[in-house]
């Protein structure tokens, strides 16, 4: 899919790079941890407002927004 007119061009180079290095995304620390547990921790950290201060908005996207990808790059295919 090298085709820089596919609406999916930036997923997949952003994709691309991640694979290159996955320790940048590897985290033992999730290993024991429920898909679902998982899940909810990304999404409240990146997505929900949950009355955080925004250092506190700052601060998560440090460090949960390397995993934004988990989440968000499908939002081509919504409602699809």
């Amino acid at each position: 899919m090298a085709i820089e007119q596919s609406c999916l061009w930036n997923s997949q180079q952003e994709l691309a790079k991640i694979a290159a290095d996955l320790s940048a995304i590897t985290d033992p620390a999730f290993w024991t941890l429920s898909d679902e547990v998982l899940w909810d921790r990304f999404d409240r950290a990146l997505y929900i407002d949950h009355g955080q201060t925004t250092d506190e908005i700052a601060k998560d996207r440090l460090e949960w927004g390397r995993y934004d990808f988990l989440t968000n790059w499908g939002e081509t295919f919504d409602g699809y």
